[in-house]
């Protein structure tokens, strides 16, 4: 899936400590703050079309939920 003029934007990913627990991150984009969720059993990378295609002026937030994708689950 290509964005505006050809061009897939970067989706970026990076790891955020919250709550004792290193959160996987999913984003691209720029401004107002959009926040896209997963459902079972898929991961953030399910958003990585639309994250690419965010026209200018959206940031796109994908996170990982507890024990999918590149998030721990919940210990035992």
């Amino acid at each position: 899936m290509f964005g505006y003029a050809g061009v897939m934007p970067r989706v970026g990913s990076r790891i955020i400590p919250f709550a004792g627990v290193n959160h996987h991150v999913r984003f691209a984009g720029e401004g107002r703050p959009i926040l896209f969720l997963h459902g079972f059993p898929l991961d953030s990378t399910m958003w990585d079309p639309l994250l690419g295609a965010l026209p200018a002026g959206w940031f796109g937030i994908a996170p990982d939920l507890r024990g999918h994708g590149g998030t721990p689950a919940f210990e035992r």
